[in-house]
């Protein structure tokens, strides 16, 4: 080093010590020996000097995924079909007004009509409790009986959208009576 010169100046590195692997040309970890053929048993694939057509390197992370590219929608049938269910009317309404494939829009308005047919149950529920609760003797049995029956009747209720859910992620056409021939009508609008 001269007299100008400071540790940190630009300048041919010294040389190693300790005798690192790798020094004075040889090939780097890892590599085929000096004076392999390309393409011989041991080369990297891609590596200079490999014939055309041999492999290349694989491609890392932020490729295509397998199995395709994704719908033109964006949204996985699949997924569309659950989310129709799984959020009730609101999940039905913006799969049915967002999707064009016909299945995915079955889904929505089958999800929008059972919504619409447990809604009206409990509204009817309410109003025959509602009714009992004016006559004086029966309050106290309405508003038990309103209870015990809209307890009892959500589990089947949740049930059956749970059973809904898997139909419209199988991407099943599963008709629900009198709602199910409602709902392939409005799929074809």
């Amino acid at each position: 080093m001269s007299d100008n010169q400071t540790p940190n100046s630009p300048g041919p590195a010294p040389p190693p010590t300790g005798g690192q692997p790798g020094w004075a040309g040889g090939p780097p970890p890892g590599a085929p020996p000096p004076g392999t053929p390309p393409g011989a048993p041991g080369t990297p694939p891609g590596a200079p000097g490999t014939p055309p057509g041999a492999p290349g390197p694989q491609p890392g992370w932020g490729g295509q995924p397998p199995g395709g590219p994704p719908p033109a929608s964006g949204l996985d049938p699949r997924i569309g079909g659950l989310l129709s269910y799984l959020f009730g009317w609101l999940g039905g309404l913006i799969i049915y007004l967002t999707q064009r494939d016909r299945e995915l829009r079955f889904h929505g308005a089958q999800s929008i009509l059972l919504s619409i047919a447990v809604l009206a149950l409990y509204l009817g529920l309410s109003i025959v409790s509602g009714i009992l609760g004016i006559i004086p003797v029966l309050d106290v049995i309405g508003g038990i009986l309103f209870f015990v029956v809209f307890a009892l009747l959500w589990i089947p209720v949740l049930g059956l959208f749970i059973f809904m859910c898997v139909k419209g992620y199988n991407l099943e056409h599963y008709k629900l009576p009198y709602i199910g021939d409602m709902a392939e009508r409005w799929a074809v609008k």
